[in-house]
């Protein structure tokens, strides 16, 4: 079973290959434009990455963004989002693939 950790910048190639075979949508390009944007997203404040790794390679990945909230006595908010599962993983059913 793949184990998550937090992505660190060295990642995005990674990234951008899994997005390429999930084919969740298209990426960015060119790749400096990519890099900016990981360097941004890795440093914003309440946002963390998070990936999966198997067979020496990021298998899934997902961002969590926290955000200030005015309810719940003040606890922040919690947003789950970007999941992206690696259709090359066993047990990954077809229709988490886009055709």
């Amino acid at each position: 079973m793949p184990i998550a950790s937090i992505a660190t910048t060295e990642d995005l190639a990674a990234l951008l290959d899994l997005f390429r075979v999930s084919d969740v949508s298209a990426t960015v390009e060119p790749i400096e434009r990519a890099e900016q944007i990981w360097r941004q997203t890795m440093s914003h404040h309440g946002a963390t990455i998070f990936v999966a790794v198997a067979w020496a390679k990021i298998a899934a990945t997902s961002m969590l963004i926290t955000a200030p909230n005015l309810l719940r006595s003040g606890q922040e908010h919690a947003f789950l989002e970007k999941c992206s599962l690696s259709p090359c993983l066993p047990g990954a059913r077809p229709c988490t693939r886009r055709r």
